[in-house]
């Protein structure tokens, strides 16, 4: 698949998730991160992470930081449990940095 689309595919993915777990609608753009997608909304960083989760919490983390974000949430289809147990000593502001989101129904974009 094209690089572009499978990016858009994953912002869309992305919005769907956040707002069904917010319970309303997210109005915030993603926007394309390493093999993933992320926005901000309501100074909460969301990360949806396409790869390997434990290679990508830095590099969440890090544009979590540049966005002005005060929690960071990683989503992961695989390796999340792992990414929020590495995590789980990591503070963004006075927030943990990553959630234990084992109950978002993926089934791919």
């Amino acid at each position: 698949m094209d690089p572009q689309r499978r990016g858009q595919l994953l912002g869309i993915k992305l919005r769907a998730l956040v707002s069904d777990h917010v319970g309303r609608v997210i109005e915030a753009e993603p926007v394309p991160l390493l093999g993933g997608s992320a926005l901000v909304d309501a100074d909460a960083a969301w990360v949806l992470v396409d790869a390997d989760a434990c290679c990508l919490l830095g590099a969440s983390l890090a544009w979590a930081i540049r966005h002005g974000a005060t929690a960071l949430n990683v989503v992961a289809d695989a390796g999340g449990g792992t990414v929020a147990d590495d995590a789980a000593g990591l503070q963004l502001s006075d927030q943990r940095v990553v959630h234990r989101r084992s109950n978002i129904a993926t089934d791919g974009c």
